[in-house]
């Protein structure tokens, strides 16, 4: 056993136990399914790197299925984990109105759900707590990152804006609406909203059929990643940089780099860490000791980006490595850490932070504390 020490984790946890390298035994105590909408999009795989982290820590096994966003997909998925036996499930759902029929369907099996990044409607939330196999929903505020990204844009001075989005009923319709609230409230005027996109390049041929209709565009907000960079794409090709102002949602490594280079205003994200402390939850219930009840929502921050000194820093902290080390994760943990309760998960769900996590990091630093290890130096990479 290595050396045991003691955790001051971000704003309250202190404790002390004894930790052992990350990595699994030979049979995994629980198995966790993650449903998300695709494999191959940067916040898919910062979320899944972060979960494999975790469940290594944990000793579980995690199996991520997609369903592209089709709710039918979704159910097929959840019947798959019941044939499989798995223990639990946290999903991305495609919309929140077919939750409680996954509950359902888990439920049945005694297979325990909850559900991450979600903006669920109360009377569908009143129907998933009937459920005794639901664990809850920890998400963002998908409000925040509309309102983030048109003050940007306000202060920046633009007054005439379109917006790329996915489908509605989704959290990228409250992103939408949200920042559509905060820009023409602010003075300027959102022109058109092109819903039901999905990747990046029918986004660029959405912006440029945008500006062709409407050559006083001076600015567009993508509700998610491929939109974004779909929007700094055709920016680019028409070479207006610095004339049409780009912020948008999830953060890439792609747009960090357009955000150094000046080619985007602004990013907000990060809320992907919603799977994996789904996962801590989840894990929590498994080993009989649940937090809180399932109406207990967890609330977790969405960063925004505006600098390279930031874009670095995410970088660095979120992307490169976990954004937690072994002895936090524990932390989180009833198992390990008899003193964690709902009242303190929450706390430090909404305390992290670009700046909480790199201030941590520079002290552990300055102490001869190790960082926590680099995501290809363990072998984890789900790109």
């Amino acid at each position: 056993m290595k050396n045991i020490k003691k955790l001051g984790l971000i704003l309250v946890i202190a404790l002390t136990f004894g930790i052992s390298s990350v990595g699994m035994a030979a049979e995994p105590d629980y198995t966790i399914g993650i449903t998300i909408w695709g494999g191959s999009h940067p916040w898919s795989i910062q979320a899944c790197n972060f979960a494999n982290y975790i469940a290594n820590i944990l000793n579980c096994k995690i199996v991520v299925t997609y369903h592209n966003v089709r709710p039918e997909d979704e159910i097929n998925n959840m019947e798959n984990y019941v044939s499989s036996k798995a223990d639990a499930v946290i999903s991305w759902a495609p919309s929140g109105t077919i939750t409680p029929k996954c509950a359902e369907i888990l439920g049945n099996a005694k297979i325990y759900y909850g559900t991450y990044d979600q903006d669920i409607p109360q009377q569908i939330k009143n129907e998933l707590y009937k459920n005794p196999y639901y664990i809850g929903n920890i998400a963002a505020d998908n409000n925040v990152p509309g309102y983030q990204n048109a003050e940007v844009l306000l202060k920046k001075g633009c007054k005439n804006a379109v917006v790329l989005s996915a489908e509605h009923g989704t959290v990228h319709q409250v992103r939408a609406e949200a920042f559509k609230e905060a820009f023409e409230k602010g003075g300027g005027k959102v022109l058109a909203t092109q819903w039901d996109l999905y990747t990046a390049e029918e986004s660029a041929k959405a912006l440029e059929s945008l500006i062709a209709a409407h050559p006083e565009v001076d600015c567009v907000y993508g509700t998610g990643g491929p939109y974004t960079m779909g929007a700094i794409e055709a920016v680019k090709r028409l070479n207006k940089v610095g004339k049409i102002f780009v912020t948008g949602t999830d953060i890439s490594l792609s747009v960090l780099d357009n955000i150094k280079e000046g080619s985007a205003a602004a990013v907000s994200g990060g809320h992907w860490i919603s799977c994996g402390l789904s996962l801590i939850r989840a894990y929590n219930v498994l080993t009989g000791n649940p937090l809180g009840s399932n109406t207990d929502d967890v609330e977790v921050k969405m960063f925004q980006i505006d600098s390279a000194d930031a874009a670095q820093k995410y970088r660095d902290w979120f992307i490169e490595r976990p954004i937690l080390t072994e002895d936090e994760i524990k932390s989180l943990v009833v198992k390990f850490n008899p003193e964690m309760n709902m009242d303190k998960f929450k706390e430090i769900a909404k305390s992290i932070s670009i700046e909480s996590i790199y201030q941590q990091r520079m002290k552990e630093k300055e102490e001869g504390i190790a960082f926590p290890p680099k995501y290809i130096d363990m072998g984890i990479d789900f790109q």
